[in-house]
C-alpha cells in the first residue's frame, strides 16, 4: 500500500480536497501534474457521474480513502 509520506505537497493537497467527486477547475493549488499521479497510483479516478466530458469529475479510489485517513491521524493534509 501507498503511504502519505510517498506523496508531495501538491499531491497530498489534491488528496485532501476531494471531498466528494469534484471537478478540477474546483480545486485550488492544484495541478494537472499532481492530479495525473494521483490517477496512476491508483488513489484517484475519474468519476461516472461527470455531468459534462469537458468538466471532468474526480474522486478518490478504496485506496485513496486509506491514504487520506492515515494523513488526517497524522495531522498532514495541506491546506
Amino acid at each position: 500500500m501507498i503511504s502519505f509520506w510517498d506523496l508531495n505537497t501538491p499531491e497530498r493537497r489534491c488528496l485532501g480536497q476531494l471531498y466528494m467527486a469534484e471537478p478540477f477547475n474546483n480545486m485550488p493549488h492544484v495541478g494537472r501534474k499532481s492530479l495525473e499521479r494521483l490517477i496512476e497510483l491508483g488513489l484517484v479516478e475519474e468519476s461516472p457521474d461527470t455531468p459534462f466530458e469537458a468538466d471532468m469529475h474526480y474522486r478518490r479510489t478504496t485506496e485513496g480513502e486509506q491514504v487520506h485517513d492515515e494523513m488526517l491521524k497524522a495531522n498532514r493534509v495541506p491546506r
